[in-house]
């Protein structure tokens, strides 16, 4: 896929490069006619591969992370209620960020999290931009906006760009962990949580089981997350004398352990992810 997405660049840099030559040779060369023509075909065959690709990624089916190319985030910003040409742009912008990244680590956590933990999110969100991936969020307030604010080349997803009312919310957070997810190995996401994960809430490869209303979409991000297979990273912010453990749901099929060292000590990683993150 990033050879077509190549070859589309190079489709699109020609046809810029030929809309002089259309105006000094004329509209009516029947040469440039159909050099310009055959341009235009192409671009629209890569754009349809792009979209026939994303049929994967819309449905958000089981599969591991990275087998999704990111360029069916397309298909899935169309399928979960995007449209018009601010959206296209908005995807085209991240679609290239995302190319041009090794991998992505998405960050998610509660929209009252207390300014307390600030410092603790920066320091997460430097770790992981010194390790040379890049950072995904969304556009909420609390945590969403402290990681905006400790990085400024952050990848945001807003809800804007996915319809209105709360059902936006959820299709924007669908499409951040898909994103993590597609960008392959080293991705990961690290979650800011500061009340317990509701109940009937379980991991599933599948939106719509983890966004069904339960009330969290922090940790509806986080099932989803575990569900496709990204390493998953949660840091209870609860408050003193408050166990961190009790936040963390014992019912789900894994166990949480210990998520490293320094700035990472305070968090607790899902032993059934399927790699480590690696910072």
């Amino acid at each position: 896929m990033f050879l077509i997405y190549s070859l589309y660049v190079l489709v699109s840099l020609l046809r810029l490069v030929l809309f002089p030559v259309r105006l000094f040779a004329g509209w009516f060369s029947r040469g440039v006619c159909f050099v310009c023509v055959g341009l235009l075909v192409l671009r629209l065959a890569f754009l349809f591969a792009f979209s026939f690709r994303a049929v994967g990624c819309a449905a958000l089916a089981s599969s591991p992370s990275g087998s999704c190319s990111v360029f069916g985030l397309f298909g899935a910003a169309r399928a979960f209620g995007s449209s018009g040409w601010l959206s296209r742009l908005w995807f085209a912008r991240v679609c290239f960020r995302v190319v041009l990244m090794s991998a992505l680590v998405g960050f998610c956590g509660s929209r009252s999290l207390a300014s307390a933990f600030s410092p603790l999110v920066s320091s997460c969100v430097s770790s992981v931009a010194l390790s040379g991936r890049g950072v995904a969020v969304g556009c909420a307030s609390g945590a969403d906006a402290f990681v905006r604010q400790a990085c400024s080349s952050a990848v945001v997803f807003s809800a804007s760009s996915f319809g209105s009312g709360r059902a936006a919310f959820a299709r924007r957070s669908a499409a951040f962990v898909s994103a993590v997810a597609a960008s392959g190995s080293g991705c990961g996401l690290v979650a800011f949580v500061s009340s317990p994960c509701p109940v009937g809430l379980f991991p599933s490869s599948l939106a719509s089981r983890c966004f069904a209303g339960f009330g969290s979409g922090s940790w509806a991000s986080v099932a989803l997350a575990v569900g496709l297979g990204v390493p998953v990273v949660v840091f209870p912010c609860v408050p003193a004398g408050v166990s961190p453990l009790s936040v963390l749901p014992s019912s789900w099929s894994g166990s949480w352990v210990s998520a490293g060292s320094g700035v990472w000590s305070s968090g607790f990683r899902f032993v059934s992810a399927s790699a480590s993150l690696p910072f």
